[in-house]
């Protein structure tokens, strides 16, 4: 997707939900990035923190209030966003994901 002339760069932030993790916290973030990476290449991945679990302001399931962010930035083909969320959006471990073009 990457080689696609109208490439963009991105910067997606994931939400996950660690309550329902059978792993590691690390293992899930490397399972993230493998996916980021198979749909824009391993090249087109720039950047990847972990930013720790943050408090969420607003929680519609009581027993999720915070939740661990991580943020992966690449460069990817306007449609890569699309990908990425319809990949995710049956993964219950990543509770949002937000994609900001940069």
């Amino acid at each position: 997707m990457s080689n696609n002339n109208n490439s963009k760069t991105y910067k997606a932030t994931f939400l996950i939900d660690s309550r329902k993790l059978d792993q590691p916290i690390e293992a899930f973030v490397e399972y993230i990035k493998s996916v980021v990476e198979e749909i824009v290449g391993k090249e087109a991945v720039s950047d990847v923190k972990s930013l720790g679990s943050h408090s969420l302001a607003r929680h519609p399931d009581a027993g999720f209030v915070s939740a661990n962010f991580l943020q992966i930035d690449f460069n990817g083909a306007t449609t890569a966003p699309a990908v990425l969320h319809k990949k995710f959006h049956l993964n219950k471990t990543v509770n949002r994901i937000l994609i900001e073009t940069l």
